[in-house]
């Protein structure tokens, strides 16, 4: 498991697929870094054309969304199984090109 809030050396590599279940929601209460500073580092190290899949806590997942919008990701949000009244939910962002 990786400390988000450590520098992560992926040289020379580049990932196409991150994912994150519950990832944000514990650094949130760790309080240890902010969760911009985590989706930085995820563009770093995310190839261009890949995707992150974020599963979280849907006001976690509202407040992803727009950090990743401003970063030029296009995302979706998606029902996690348990439908759409669910405290989680799915954020898929692609990295563009």
């Amino acid at each position: 498991m990786h400390d988000w809030c450590e520098p992560f050396d992926t040289y020379p590599r580049t990932y196409d697929l991150l994912h994150a279940a519950g990832l944000f929601s514990a650094e949130k209460k760790r309080k240890k870094c902010n969760i911009s500073t985590i989706m930085l580092e995820m563009d770093r190290m995310l190839r261009p054309g890949g995707y992150v899949y974020i599963r979280d806590a849907v006001r976690v997942v509202s407040e992803l969304e727009e950090i990743a919008k401003a970063m030029g990701w296009v995302t979706t949000r998606d029902d996690v199984g348990e439908g759409p009244y669910a405290s989680l939910k799915i954020l898929r962002c692609e990295k563009r090109f």
